[in-house]
């Protein structure tokens, strides 16, 4: 991948951010990850930044469906714990 100069990186940026949202076209951290970005991996990656920046992501998520068993927790740590003192002696 031939590097570009950062003429050329900024000339991307400008272009690719107009998919941007507009609060985000103006914000100095964006537009310094977005050059990061497209330094590091080029315009495909920095357009995937910006798709993601522009997603809602929701205030809570839920991982489980229901809450793990304590115990079952608990148990699972207890042999985790037997097994590396068994491997220090």
């Amino acid at each position: 991948m031939k590097r570009l100069s950062p003429e050329e990186n900024e000339r991307i940026f400008e272009r690719i951010s107009r998919s941007a949202l507009p609060e985000y076209r103006n914000d100095p951290e964006f537009k310094q990850l977005a050059l990061m970005f497209l330094e590091l991996g080029g315009e495909s990656l920095t357009r995937q930044y910006i798709e993601i920046c522009g997603k809602p992501f929701p205030e809570r998520l839920t991982l489980f469906d229901k809450p793990l068993e304590d115990d079952a927790f608990k148990e699972d740590t207890e042999e985790l714990s037997e097994e590396d003192s068994e491997e220090e002696d």
